[in-house]
């Protein structure tokens, strides 16, 4: 979060600082932050899973594909 934080204060200085396009600036940096804050744990989620290092999906597979080593039984 303190990383969204930072981008919005950023934004915000710069509106203030640039009156021509700053609120254009603003708008897209908020815009990013949101899409980012939404979809980027989704991505992340299913991105673990395809590599297989999510505790679900390690679960259900015999072998982790990520190093191709059999489980111990």
């Amino acid at each position: 979060m303190s990383q969204a934080g930072l981008a919005l204060g950023i934004a915000g200085k710069i509106q203030k600082e640039h009156p021509g396009y700053g609120a254009g600036f603003a708008a897209m940096a908020v815009a990013t932050v949101a899409l980012n804050e939404l979809v980027g744990p989704i991505l992340f989620k299913a991105a673990l899973d395809r590599s297989g290092e999510s505790a679900t999906h390690a679960d259900t597979e015999e072998s982790t594909p990520a190093t191709g080593v059999e489980p111990a039984r």
